[in-house]
């Protein structure tokens, strides 16, 4: 299995920068990901339900 595409829910928006860093970096380079920053714990937990069901 590949994965082609992956999807990130972070806490805070200094780790949303560290991956944005980092990823574009690492082989392959045809891997396709997107970062979704939250303002804290509660925050991403309290979202997580609709985002899932996106």
């Amino acid at each position: 299995m590949t994965v082609v595409h992956l999807e990130f829910l972070v806490e805070e928006p200094s780790m949303e920068a560290f991956l944005r860093t980092l990823l574009p970096r690492l082989p392959p380079d045809d891997r396709g990901f997107e970062v979704h920053p939250f303002q804290g714990k509660s925050n991403l937990l309290g979202k997580l339900q609709a985002r899932l069901r996106g």
